[in-house]
């Protein structure tokens, strides 16, 4: 019997997320498995570099599917799970993600990063819809994630945590009502592989790609030009709503983590433009193709490389 008291701890959450990557583990039987395991998340929009994927054999799971996975409510989000391979690696490609503005608990947002790693995901790129904060980003352009800010908001000092000691971190349908005390000298430093990133940007691609900070804020909605005066003073270069708990949770578990944000709009206050969620779909879709192309390559290149 699962008391309440123990559906609130992390060792809970890892045994939902055990039990979901067995459930996937039993649907890839068909599938051949290789050593080398690659996780991509596909951001707002971004949906399309899966449809390589779709064209091989693959297996497609639906989130609903997967016990105790969230399913994503936001437009752009589509919610499947896609198992196939790629220049040799089982690659895992999830179709869209769940938000903390969704009212997820952040074990809630960072549950598909537990259950790749208990698949043995070692390798995690992360992509997303940004808005561009540096004077000479542009939409569809790409950003290659250097470093984070967290807002102090969202306090996710303990969304990487592992069981050392009593705290209470939800379940998947709870919030969290103590955080406890943060793992004592993790550094936040190593969360993006400085390796994924030079092995990305050595990549040819029509589009342009910049390297920078990426702030992360809570949503929905977007920021209020004060704040993105703040982040810009505090050194971002663009600003989400994802990403870094994901990023945390990976980086924590010993995976490395690639980041990649696509500039779909300037960050408000910095044009004219006024900021709609239609907007960040659309510039994602003019730039569909050229992007997956590239991503595909990133991943190809991963899974030839020796693990970093």
């Amino acid at each position: 019997m699962i008391t309440e008291e123990y559906a609130e701890t992390e060792q809970y959450c890892e045994e939902v997320a055990k039990m979901a990557a067995d459930s996937i583990a039993d649907r890839m039987r068909s599938l051949v498995r290789s050593r080398r395991s690659i996780g991509v998340v596909l951001g707002s929009g971004l949906g399309y570099a899966a449809q390589r994927m779709l064209q091989q054999t693959c297996l497609s799971i639906p989130y609903r599917e997967i016990p105790g996975m969230p399913v994503p409510l936001v437009p752009g989000h589509e919610g499947h799970l896609l198992i196939g391979n790629c220049a040799g690696a089982t690659v895992f490609m999830l179709k869209g993600r769940v938000h903390f503005y969704e009212g997820h608990p952040l074990a809630a947002v960072t549950f598909a990063t537990r259950v790749l790693y208990q698949l043995g995901v070692t390798d995690l790129i992360l992509t997303n819809a940004a808005g561009g904060i540096r004077p000479e980003f542009r939409n569809g352009h790409l950003m290659l994630i250097s470093g984070h800010i967290e807002w102090p908001s969202m306090n996710l000092s303990c969304v990487a945590a592992t069981p050392r000691g009593p705290r209470s971190v939800a379940g998947t349908c709870r919030v969290f009502q103590d955080w406890g005390a943060p793992p004592v000298g993790w550094p936040h430093s190593n969360v993006w592989s400085p390796s994924l990133k030079a092995l990305a940007s050595g990549i040819a691609s029509e589009l342009t790609i910049h390297e920078g900070v990426y702030a992360l804020m809570s949503g929905p909605n977007y920021e209020t030009p004060a704040e993105v005066r703040a982040a810009r003073f505090l050194g971002a270069d663009a600003v989400g709503m994802s990403t870094v708990p994901e990023a945390m949770a990976a980086s924590q578990r010993g995976m490395s983590v690639l980041g990649i944000s696509c500039i779909t709009n300037i960050a408000s206050g910095l044009s004219d433009q006024k900021l709609d969620h239609a907007d960040v779909t659309q510039t994602t879709a003019s730039v569909e193709h050229q992007f997956s192309d590239w991503l595909w390559d990133v991943v190809a290149q991963m899974a030839n490389c020796a693990p970093v």
